[in-house]
């Protein structure tokens, strides 16, 4: 009686697992949680390494410890083929022996191992990341993230990931980094791996980028950032102040760093702007500001001026200031102020007069002149032209016009 039982279920318990796993190959890639081994048992869903032939290898150096799970696997496709070639064996011996249902199953077998199952995302996610000098790697690196997210797999991909942020090439560290702003996993756990990083010099500028993209998910990102807007790298403050400039209103306890940092010239658009989205929130920032509307020049006074009205809306300072820089030797900063004094609308009639002479100023016509003169192995190019003071002042007298309107309430 066993042996007949025996014959029944040998051939189906590897058509069934085999089965098993690529059905569930096909749907969503999770970690199954009865199977031991953290990262090493992806839960049965390695399904690239098992359910294709040509994925499978006998060794696999970008993921060695999940060995364990790709030899069963091919064992049990083993058993069905030897289950095939006994039914030729025996049938000599028992002529009742239906060999054919054991062709069968060992046929099912085989098509199912032949069969391309889905890739596992967080193992996708490791292959791209392995060749860092691939210039495609970090795109596919972000494909595989979007995979990991549809997938419900971010805590697995961050752990590895945190893992690579301790890479010895410094291209996989970078793309690991920018690869952890990008997924959707506990933020806690995201946020620890980057700022644990982040006395890695050749990445701060990336993790400050990184921590950018995230926002105030965590406690440690504000605080990280103000560390990172001032630091000594300028690349990296770059990133820190655009980062706040993402952030908006919630990085209001960066204010004071970010008044520190209006020293920094090529800073500047992207702190004030940071500021200016803070609005009322960045008050402490509003002295500094009323300094450098009445003392700066150019687009550092329009700059100002414009955030200051958004943080604290003094008429008697930031009208002023844009009435200057209507006058500017620059005609794009007389047409932003003009925009300027627009947006404030009839608080800003002391500047009706300098308006009126914006618009109905005339400039002298002067020759056109080209930016370049054309180099010598460009000859047939056509040199790029300025344009002059007199073609582009209806941009000036416009834009004049259109917040005289707005000051008289007529638009």
């Amino acid at each position: 009686m066993w042996k007949q039982v025996a014959r029944i279920l040998l051939p189906v318990i590897p058509t069934a697992v085999t089965v098993f796993l690529w059905v569930d190959s096909q749907c969503a890639v999770r970690r199954l949680p009865f199977l031991p081994g953290g990262d090493a048992a992806l839960g049965f869903k390695s399904a690239a390494g098992w359910l294709s032939w040509g994925e499978f290898t006998p060794w696999d150096p970008v993921n060695s410890e999940a060995m364990w799970i790709y030899v069963p696997y091919w064992v049990l496709v083993s058993v069905g083929l030897a289950f095939v070639w006994c039914a030729f064996v025996r049938q000599r011996e028992n002529p009742r022996f239906r060999s054919w249902e054991w062709v069968a199953l060992g046929g099912v077998v085989l098509l199912l191992a032949s069969l391309p199952g889905r890739p596992d995302p967080v193992n996708h996610l490791r292959r791209a990341l392995s060749d860092p000098h691939d210039e495609y790697a970090l795109h596919e690196a972000y494909e595989a993230v979007d995979e990991v997210n549809r997938a419900g797999r971010g805590g697995d991909a961050a752990t590895l990931l945190s893992r690579l942020l301790a890479d010895n090439d410094r291209s996989v560290r970078r793309s690991a980094a920018l690869s952890l702003a990008r997924l959707h996993a506990d933020p806690k756990l995201i946020v620890s791996a980057l700022t644990g990083a982040y006395a890695d010099k050749d990445l701060r500028d990336t993790i400050t980028f990184a921590l950018g993209e995230i926002g105030p998910v965590d406690d440690r990102v504000i605080p990280a950032l103000i560390v990172a807007l001032r630091d000594e790298n300028p690349r990296v403050r770059g990133a820190a102040a655009s980062a706040f400039l993402k952030i908006g209103p919630a990085a209001e306890a960066a204010v004071p760093a970010l008044v520190e940092a209006l020293d920094d010239k090529p800073l500047r658009l992207d702190v004030l702007r940071a500021l200016e989205l803070m609005g009322p929130r960045a008050k402490q920032a509003a002295p500094a500001l009323v300094v450098m509307s009445k003392t700066e020049t150019g687009y550092d006074r329009l700059w100002a001026a414009e955030a200051l009205w958004k943080i604290d809306p003094n008429v008697d300072v930031v009208v002023p200031a844009l009435i200057e820089s209507l006058k500017d030797p620059f005609l794009p900063i007389r047409v932003d102020a003009a925009g300027a004094l627009g947006d404030i609308g009839p608080r800003a009639r002391a500047a009706i007069p300098a308006l009126i002479a914006a618009r109905d100023y005339k400039p002298k016509p002067a020759p056109r002149h080209a930016a370049r003169a054309p180099g010598p192995g460009d000859a047939s190019i056509p040199a790029p032209e300025e344009m002059s003071d007199e073609e582009f002042y209806p941009r000036v007298r416009n834009a004049a016009v259109g917040a005289l309107l707005k000051i008289e309430g007529r638009k």
